[in-house]
């Protein structure tokens, strides 16, 4: 697997820390590749896919793009361009442009957002091309069910291609430019969902921007002392890392190791079900996403690195099912609440695009065909209110590979779970 240096914060306030996810493109092994640089020697065929998730859009996403470009592979993957980060948003999105597989689907819009400070604290909205948009349960909220929503669309988009494309390679960057300079809950909620489990990794991406997990003027110290990055870490700072964990074997051994570990994650979070927020941290929320990130790691890992088809399938049909018991668990409140609360729980988590906040819909504005395809997400008309270059597009006839794909992959998704039932009763009775 090729790397490169890269900042693992995300934004969901920078993609899966602003997360403003890039958009994903699905593309062939026989796309046309740039012409050689007679510099340079013959760049290596590329592999079947490589996708490539452009958070931030910043210096890093650049360099990364051209990297990926000279290589000769095709570039999936951008981010929209606002006021903070006009001119490298503007950079990235150029490398995209110049590379011929992807040229015709980079749709024009722009982000234009208030100033940071008042969309904070939620006393100014934000416009997705002129369409003004307010959060329904303020920014700090708002923010938190963006990073949820963006981790269950990206963990969706890198199944499909991997059900697609066995075995290819799968290339991620993010930027956490500026998600440290966001309230230090949304911080610690985008980094949780980052941070991968490293004794199972397979190939490991860190950022050499200070070696620190967190920015300087991020307090961590409400983290737990097992979160790199927190005060009370037995090592100490940390680098943050993104790392590839692995299940690799038969579907029935796999689809087990997922679950029993899922399920264990989900009984470590039962005593943050009961956590008190504070009006300056809401740790008891954020820290609830962390079985989301894990659901996310160990569910690519092995589509990533199963081969077989119906492995694949397996697995993706599994992974749905335990991130909604997952969710369900987590989101629950003490068992001496009213039923209300519980209701309106379930209620939230099937309108994701609805709550947002500043950088929730900014995440579901800019994943946009990723967004389509998560079957667990049932927020379609939402959507398409928050993705106006897509308002007028049919997606049941557009010939562009990039719709094509998603039709066929979500044909394969309602397959996969018309046949899961026995695997979902199972869980349910564990």
């Amino acid at each position: 697997m090729w790397t490169s240096t890269v900042s693992a914060g995300c934004c969901i306030g920078a993609s899966f820390c602003c997360m403003t996810s890039g958009e994903v493109f699905f593309s062939q092994a026989d796309d046309p590749a740039p012409p050689p640089c007679p510099d340079r020697p013959p760049p290596k065929p590329p592999p079947a896919l490589q996708l490539a998730f452009s958070s931030a859009g910043t210096d890093v996403a650049h360099f990364a793009l051209q990297a990926l470009y000279e290589r000769g592979g095709a570039i999936f993957g951008h981010d929209g361009v606002n006021t903070f980060n006009t001119i490298s948003r503007e950079a990235a999105a150029d490398a995209i442009r110049a590379c011929p597989a992807t040229a015709d689907l980079l749709p024009a819009y722009r982000l234009k957002y208030g100033r940071l400070r008042s969309l904070r604290y939620g006393r100014q909205p934000f416009a997705s091309d002129g369409r003004l948009v307010r959060s329904c349960l303020g920014p700090q909220q708002g923010c938190t069910w963006g990073t949820l929503v963006c981790a269950l669309v990206h963990q969706r988009a890198l199944t499909l291609a991997t059900l697609r494309h066995p075995g290819s390679t799968v290339i991620g960057f993010a930027d956490d430019a500026h998600v440290h300079n966001l309230v230090p809950q949304h911080a610690f909620s985008s980094l949780l969902l980052l941070r991968q489990v490293l004794r199972d990794r397979v190939g490991v991406q860190h950022n050499d921007k200070g070696g620190c997990i967190a920015a300087p003027g991020v307090d961590l110290s409400f983290a737990p002392p097992s979160f790199p990055g927190s005060p009370r870490h037995p090592d100490g700072p940390h680098r943050a890392y993104t790392a590839l964990g692995s299940f690799v074997g038969e579907p029935g051994v796999v689809s087990a190791a997922l679950s029993d570990r899922v399920l264990a994650l989900d009984r470590d979070l039962d005593s943050c079900r009961y956590l008190v927020d504070s009006p300056t941290c809401r740790y008891a929320l954020q820290a609830r996403l962390r079985l989301i990130r894990d659901c996310a790691c160990h569910a690519v890992t092995h589509l990533v690195r199963a081969h077989a088809p119906a492995v694949s399938s397996d697995a993706a049909t599994l992974h749905d099912k335990l991130v909604r018991h997952a969710v369900f668990h987590g989101l629950a409140p003490p068992p001496t609440s009213p039923s209300p609360a519980v209701r309106r729980a379930g209620h939230l988590l099937h309108l994701p695009a609805r709550l947002g906040g500043h950088h929730g819909f900014t995440s579901a504005a800019t994943t946009a065909p990723a967004a389509f395809l998560a079957s667990s997400l049932e927020a379609f008309a939402a959507l398409r209110l928050l993705l106006p270059h897509f308002r007028d597009t049919d997606l049941a006839s557009d010939s562009r590979p990039t719709f094509v794909a998603m039709r066929d992959a979500h044909a394969g998704i309602l397959s996969a779970l018309s046949v899961a039932s026995s695997a979902h009763a199972a869980i349910d009775s564990s």
